[in-house]
């Protein structure tokens, strides 16, 4: 969302990005396929930050290309950030925190027969070059994952149900969360930690029903054998995690029901300040005030949707 509350919305196979009023009306488009500037081969993470300025990630052309609003419905190229390879680790996401600049979240590839990571992965400065400025201000726990080699390919599983660190910005904070505790840490751009809350943490069993649908029944499947031998008998203590433009944090929980799953919304002390449930097949993208940015229907046609969380 923009903060004139338009939604962007970014299309993979189009290579370009759609520009929607509130009502849902076509407005404007931003950049097309291709690899001169302005241009994209492929849509990373997107974000909208100070000043309405469009940052797209794109790995194919190795850089970080921003675009504004020059008339209304005309979004305009300004300017790239190459994406470089830090020493032993990889930048594979961004963010951009208004006049603090923007921040390279790294870590370490995994190759097949190499030698594990040695460093959790972690966010830091960078500058308008790409290049990393001083140490990481903070690190986070890994995916958990598997390599899985055949005669004649190499795949990287994520194992299923792995604990995992996540990061999430605000509009002047980043978000660390680990999904072995209930819980999440502040920090500033600058390292310092701000807020730090773990609360207890009730067991959720890996069920047979949840094997059944991560696995679409099939306990032959490749997939299935590459992992089964590594699968944790505990889900992690949540799902999904998110932070708001003020600095709230908030947890889901996938399937609590058949067709819901249910969030929780804290502070960034740990209060809890709200519950609420989802569609299931709804993907929570942004959370802007009380306004809740997603997209759904990935097996039929997809959609962006908005909601309004409205306090009861």
């Amino acid at each position: 969302p923009t903060s004139k509350g338009h939604i962007i919305v970014g299309d993979f196979n189009a290579k370009k990005f759609f520009v929607f009023d509130g009502a849902g009306s076509l407005v404007g488009e931003i950049g097309k396929e291709g690899s001169g500037p302005g241009e994209f081969q492929n849509l990373g993470k997107a974000y909208v930050g100070a000043n309405d300025t469009l940052f797209v990630m794109d790995f194919n052309s190795a850089r970080i290309s921003a675009f504004t609003e020059t008339a209304p419905g005309l979004w305009s190229h300004i300017h790239d950030n190459p994406i470089q390879r830090n020493p032993g680790a990889w930048l594979n996401s961004f963010f951009h925190l208004g006049t603090n600049g923007m921040f390279a979240q790294y870590s370490q590839s995994v190759r097949p027969g190499g030698d594990a990571p040695t460093e959790w992965p972690g966010v830091a400065k960078i500058n308008r070059n790409g290049e990393k400025v001083g140490e990481n201000l903070f690190t986070y726990r890994p995916s958990e994952s598997k390599i899985e080699m055949g005669s004649n390919f190499v795949r990287m599983y994520i194992v299923p149900f792995g604990k995992q660190g996540r990061v999430v910005e605000s509009n002047n904070a980043f978000h660390v969360s680990d999904n072995e505790f209930f819980g999440a840490t502040t920090y500033s751009p600058y390292g310092d930690t701000l807020n730090h809350f773990h609360l207890a943490v009730v067991p959720r069993p890996v069920t047979p029903d949840l094997l059944d649908k991560t696995f679409n029944g099939d306990f032959t499947s490749e997939y299935y054998k590459a992992v089964s031998d590594v699968l944790p008998q505990v889900r992690p203590a949540f799902d999904n995690f998110q932070a708001d433009d003020t600095g709230n944090v908030y947890f889901g929980f996938n399937d609590v029901t058949e067709t819901e799953n249910l969030w929780l919304k804290f502070s960034a002390s740990g209060e809890l300040l709200a519950s609420f449930h989802m569609p299931n097949d709804v993907t929570v993208n942004r959370i802007v005030g009380d306004r809740i940015y997603g997209n759904g229907g990935r097996d039929t046609s997809p959609y962006a949707v908005v909601y309004r969380l409205i306090e009861n």
